[in-house]
C-alpha cells in the first residue's frame, strides 16, 4: 500500500470529508478508501483516450 500526501484548498476538504462521512461513515480508514475510488476513477477517465497512443507507443517501440 502506498502513501500519498496532499496538500488541498480548505473548502475542498471539508466537501471531501463531509462526502465520505454520509457515504462511509466515520470509521477508521473511510477517507483512504473514498480517496482511493476518487483517485482511480480519475485516472481511468484520463487515460480513457490515451489507451490507443501507448498501444502505439508500445508497437513501434521508444528510445530511452
Amino acid at each position: 500500500m502506498g502513501t500519498i500526501t496532499i496538500n488541498v484548498k480548505n473548502k475542498t476538504e471539508e466537501k471531501f470529508r463531509k462526502a465520505v462521512q454520509l457515504s462511509f461513515g466515520s470509521e477508521k480508514g473511510s477517507l483512504g478508501k473514498a480517496a482511493t475510488i476518487a483517485l482511480e476513477q480519475w485516472s481511468d477517465r484520463e487515460t480513457q483516450g490515451n489507451e490507443s497512443k501507448m498501444q502505439e507507443l508500445l508497437e513501434k517501440g521508444f528510445k530511452m
